[in-house]
């Protein structure tokens, strides 16, 4: 893949345009662990035009866990 910057330039615009992606869709979209997703989404979080955090990228840290929860529950559980 293209370095970590070009990654998160194209990464971007691509989570705007898909807003309310889950965690899974995004991850195989871009063919990131989730180690590598998770550190993405972190510097992300300090993106933005200005200094204050109503200026920066938001993510909604709590949709993310309990998709990750649903995720792990699905896996302990199939049906």
């Amino acid at each position: 893949m293209a370095n970590r910057f070009e990654h998160l330039l194209i990464l971007l615009p691509w989570l705007y345009a898909h807003n309310g992606v889950s965690v899974e869709d995004a991850r195989a979209e871009f063919g990131r662990t989730e180690t590598e997703f998770y550190d993405d989404l972190t510097l992300l979080t300090l993106v933005g035009v200005g200094q204050y955090a109503t200026e920066q990228f938001e993510i909604d840290w709590d949709k993310i866990k309990e998709q990750v929860r649903e995720a792990a529950e699905m896996i302990e559980n199939p049906t």
